[in-house]
């Protein structure tokens, strides 16, 4: 199947990117949208693997931020973490 090809093949990041998309598609309109057979736990654990792979995260870790923060929300947190603070100086008075 699909998650056996993957474990030997680097995936670029615009095709991670585009599966966490499709994966955060499936999950906001479950009922309609998930493929026959396939249940949301798989859904979560596929987009978990692809945002441990893409933010470079231990999926453990992951895992947790899923768990606590929930699909959408830990997608931004990791987008917000990938981000370079901001440059500031601080002189004494």
């Amino acid at each position: 199947g699909e998650l056996e090809e993957d474990v030997n093949r680097v995936v670029p990041p615009s095709e991670l990117r585009a599966r966490i998309e499709d994966v955060l598609e499936v999950l906001a309109d479950f009922k309609s949208r998930r493929e026959p057979g396939r249940s949301r736990s798989e859904y979560i654990e596929r987009l978990a693997q692809d945002m441990a792979e893409l933010f470079g995260y231990l999926q453990e870790l992951v895992d947790y931020f899923l768990s606590m923060l929930g699909p959408n929300e830990a997608l931004e947190f990791l987008e917000a973490s990938d981000k370079p603070r901001p440059m500031v100086v601080r002189v004494n008075t």
